[in-house]
């Protein structure tokens, strides 16, 4: 959600959606054909369908690669295919498999999401759906989360260059500025000053404000759909808000389902015959994503290794196989 996904991290998710294709199956001796392959997409897409007949809805992928952040691209590109081949749907659920990213973006998807999901709008969780993707689930009427689902934080994590590149959290600005107030109370003003040093005021003032967005654009999704109409609504939501966005030390912090029932969000477990389908398309996602991260790393060390080494172009990417930075995203016009 956050500075720390940055730029890059945004640009990364524009190139890294080749799908590499499932292993074929060996032929059998009796000198069977081997069937064709098929990309993960479109496996992904088949199970979707079957999804959709199941729960007599439109079903969405949105299922970002593994090293990439969500964020203004991601926007358009996911609105693109909502523009075409989801128009006039009133029930949508939104597969969601994700890290995190830009708050503002997934703030922004999530209402364009709802233009396309009147009646309903479910969010499915197979294996998590972390930090600004947490915040983008809060804008259905339910979330449905399986046993290894989690949600996360959404404290923004920001980069700062005093840290080498590391990052932090904002909810650790007030830890620091205790252990000021310790030093001064000790006498140890020289120490105070090398601390002191190392931020800038200004940017303290930034980093705090960037939780109370975080909590902000969380009620506002919550009262305007989840909460809308029911018993204590703002105050179900502020409190909702305030556990995600300042309620957690660790950013990584596991939300299982049943935290987030506790927390006060409506979250159920599909269907076992659901569930058997959801979790089939996040272990192909899955597996398809750790292929083209090894191929990638693969390259990258035959690059360094042999830099000399004449390559051939690259092939080009088969039927179903798309440059989607969420590069699961489902393309179909059912």
């Amino acid at each position: 959600m956050e500075a720390a996904e940055s730029s890059k991290a945004e640009a990364r998710s524009v190139q890294t959606a080749t799908v590499a294709p499932t292993p074929a199956p060996d032929a059998t001796q009796s000198g069977t054909p081997t069937p064709p392959l098929k990309a993960p997409i479109v496996e992904i897409n088949e199970l979707s369908l079957e999804l959709e007949k199941l729960r007599g809805t439109r079903v969405l992928t949105l299922l970002l690669p593994l090293d990439a952040a969500m964020g203004p691209q991601v926007v358009s590109d996911i609105y693109d295919t909502l523009l075409n081949s989801y128009s006039g749907t009133q029930k949508l659920d939104v597969i969601v498999g994700s890290g995190g990213g830009d708050v503002d973006a997934a703030y922004g998807l999530a209402y364009i999401l709802r233009r396309f999901a009147p009646e309903q709008l479910t969010f499915i969780v197979p294996r998590w759906a972390k930090s600004a993707a947490t915040l983008l689930v809060c804008a259905g009427d339910a979330i449905l989360m399986g046993p290894p689902a989690e949600l996360g934080p959404l404290d923004p994590q920001i980069e700062d260059p005093a840290l080498g590149g590391g990052q932090f959290s904002p909810l650790s600005i007030q830890s620091t500025l205790n252990v000021l107030k310790e030093l001064a109370a000790e006498g140890r003003i020289d120490l105070c000053g090398v601390l002191t040093e190392k931020v800038l005021p200004l940017s303290l003032g930034e980093y705090l404000k960037s939780l109370d967005i975080a909590e902000d654009y969380v009620f506002r999704l919550l009262t305007s759909r989840m909460f809308k109409g029911e018993p204590e609504c703002d105050h179900r939501a502020k409190t909702v808000a305030t556990k995600l966005s300042r309620g957690y030390t660790h950013h990584g912090h596991f939300i299982s389902s049943g935290e987030a029932t506790s927390m006060g969000l409506k979250v159920a477990e599909p269907t076992d015959p659901e569930w058997r389908l959801i979790w089939r398309m996040w272990r192909i996602y899955e597996r398809s994503e750790m292929e083209r991260m090894l191929k990638a790393a693969q390259e990258e060390h035959d690059r360094v290794a042999h830099p000399h080494l004449k390559r051939g172009p690259s092939r080009e990417r088969g039927a179903g196989e798309t440059t989607h930075p969420g590069a699961m995203s489902r393309l179909s016009s059912n």
